[in-house]
């Protein structure tokens, strides 16, 4: 049995009531599109199964496109992939991506999608809402918080989101949490965070227990700051980046965060231009 053998034989085994399999972002939304964890594990496997799927759909537009309507849309990230779904024609994979016209293309690409409603800005956060009903606390994912902070970032910041931001009052703290979660729990019980900004994972974590964090430039902090590190003991513009790189899958929702900041000085706007990259438009970032 060949692997693809594999995966439409145990086909069935993966649907749902309807006969229909759960889009990928639906299924792993704290899997960015085009991360590591699509590549190999559950990631891979699912992706798999969405394959061996759309393969027994056929090639008919109209039936793929009814099968992601009966879903939620996709993220702005997963536009190149909804539109392959939809046009199953042979693509040219040695197109420069930085070519202009390519770019333009994939504007357009974004804005019909997203006018047909098979794309949508923050697609991710609510699907993740609609798994994790009551996201508990962090630390149930790790004792470590540098840990947790360095490879649950993106649930990090949903869960913020989810318990801090859109909810007026902060749910009861449990009476213990592991140690290194000591800075976050004081926040929660109503603290204001203070974090030292050398420890910027521990710094992220802290500041996202009391809601967005604060841009870089806001906390006095100057580009030479920046290291280009992703080790466990990056400063604070570091942890920001690599929060940046995790929560955000479109131009609008990152522009509504950036819009509670102070505006940005202009080193600081061109490091935003190099580190984000989001589709729809030319620019790297909002």
């Amino acid at each position: 049995m060949t692997r693809s053998d594999y995966y439409t034989e145990h086909l069935d085994e993966q649907l749902d009531e309807h006969g229909d399999i759960t889009p990928p972002w639906a299924k792993f939304p704290s899997y960015e599109a085009g991360s590591i964890g699509w590549r190999m594990g559950a990631g891979e496997t699912w992706l798999c199964f969405v394959s061996a799927f759309l393969d027994r759909l056929g090639e008919d537009p109209s039936a793929r496109e009814a099968y992601l309507r009966r879903h939620p849309p996709a993220p702005h990230t997963w536009t190149e992939w909804v539109s392959s779904v939809l046009d199953t024609s042979e693509r040219d994979d040695d197109d420069d991506d930085d070519n202009d016209d390519d770019d333009d293309d994939d504007a357009a690409m974004l804005a019909e999608l997203e006018a047909r409603g098979l794309v949508a800005a923050d697609a991710s956060y609510d699907c993740w809402r609609a798994l994790n009903p009551s996201p508990g606390w962090p630390w149930e994912w790790g004792e470590d918080i540098l840990k947790v902070a360095r490879h649950y970032t993106r649930e990090l910041s949903f869960w913020s989101r989810q318990v801090i931001v859109d909810r007026p009052t902060v749910p009861a703290v449990p009476a213990t949490a592991p140690a290194s979660w000591d800075p976050v729990v004081h926040v929660l019980r109503g603290a204001r965070p203070e974090p030292a900004l050398n420890q910027g994972l521990v710094a992220l974590t802290t500041f996202l227990a009391a809601g967005w964090p604060p841009a870089p430039w806001t906390c006095g902090l100057e580009i030479a700051s920046f290291e280009d590190s992703f080790d466990d003991d990056m400063g604070y513009a570091d942890a920001f980046r690599l929060w940046l790189m995790s929560a955000f899958d479109d131009r609008p929702t990152l522009a509504r965060y950036l819009a509670t900041q102070r505006e940005a000085p202009e080193a600081w706007r061109a490091w935003l231009s190099e580190q984000v990259f989001l589709p729809g438009s030319r620019a790297r970032s909002a």
